[in-house]
C-alpha cells in the first residue's frame, strides 16, 4: 500500500464511524441501507479495506450525507457527541 494510504483509510473510518453515531444508527441498519455486507462495513470503519467510488456512494446515502462530507477534516470526537440535526427517514432505495 502507498504511503499515507493506510492512514487516510483510518481516517475515512473514523469519520463513517462518527457520522453513523450522529445518526443513531447500528453497523447492521447502515450496511442494510447502503447495501453493502455488514462485515464490508465492519472493515471501512477500522480502515481495513480500500473502498469503491460506489462503496462510499452508498456509505454517504445511507448516513444521510453527500459524498464530500466523509472526507471532510474535523473533530469526529464532537461530532459524534452532538446530537442529530433532525429525525431522518431512512430510504432503502437509491
Amino acid at each position: 500500500m502507498l504511503p499515507g494510504i493506510a492512514r487516510t483509510l483510518r481516517l475515512l473510518g473514523k469519520r463513517v464511524r462518527a457520522l453513523r453515531l450522529v445518526g443513531k444508527l447500528t453497523q447492521e441498519q447502515a450496511a442494510e441501507s447502503a447495501k453493502l455486507d455488514e462485515k464490508h462495513w465492519q472493515d471501512i470503519e477500522g480502515g481495513r479495506t480500500n473502498p469503491t467510488v460506489a462503496s462510499l456512494v452508498g456509505v454517504a446515502r445511507a448516513l444521510d450525507v453527500p459524498l464530500a462530507k466523509l472526507f471532510e477534516s474535523g473533530n469526529d470526537e464532537e461530532l459524534s457527541q452532538a446530537p442529530p440535526s433532525s429525525p431522518r427517514t431512512r430510504r432503502l432505495d437509491p
